[in-house]
C-alpha cells in the first residue's frame, strides 16, 4: 500500500468517500429536478405529497428524510408550517441525511453505478489491448 501524507492509503475509506460524494450530488441533482417538476403545484398538492410521504416512512418526515423539503419549507413559510398544514406531528426520524432511507437508497444505487462503470471501463481497457495486440502483430508482419 502507498502512502500520502504519512498515512497509508485505505482503499474501503476513498471508495466510500467517492460513493458518499455521488450520492450528495445525485441527491442535490434529484432535488433540483423536484422543484421543476412541483413548482407549480398548489400548497394542497405538496400537503398531500407530505401525507404520502409520512405514510410510506411510517412516521412525519423530517426535512432530510425526503426530497423537495426545502422547497416545500419555503412555499408554507417553514418545515413546521408545511407539516401542520399536511396535518402532520412533529418529526421523530433522523436528523442526519446518511441516516435516512432516501440517503441510504440512493447511496446503494451509486454503489450499483460505480460497479458497472468500472465494469465497462475494464471491458474496454480489455478491448483496448487486444487492439494493441492485433496492431502489434501487423506491424511485425510487415
Amino acid at each position: 500500500m502507498g502512502t500520502t501524507g504519512g498515512r497509508r492509503f485505505n482503499g474501503q475509506r476513498w471508495y466510500e468517500k467517492k460513493i458518499n460524494g455521488r450520492t450528495k450530488a445525485a441527491l442535490q441533482l434529484r432535488e433540483e429536478e423536484f422543484i421543476q417538476a412541483h413548482a407549480a403545484d398548489s400548497l394542497e398538492m405538496l400537503a398531500a405529497y407530505l401525507r404520502r410521504e409520512a405514510e410510506e416512512l411510517g412516521h412525519s418526515p423530517r426535512a432530510v428524510e425526503i426530497l423537495g423539503s426545502y422547497y416545500i419549507g419555503s412555499r408554507f413559510g417553514s418545515w413546521a408550517k408545511a407539516l401542520q398544514a399536511a396535518g402532520l406531528s412533529y418529526p421523530t426520524g433522523p436528523s442526519r441525511l446518511s441516516l435516512t432511507r432516501l440517503y441510504r437508497e440512493e447511496y446503494e444505487r451509486q454503489q450499483e453505478i460505480w460497479r458497472i462503470e468500472k465494469e465497462e471501463k475494464k471491458e474496454l481497457q480489455k478491448k483496448e489491448g487486444e487492439k494493441r495486440k492485433v496492431a502489434g502483430g501487423r506491424k511485425k508482419e510487415n
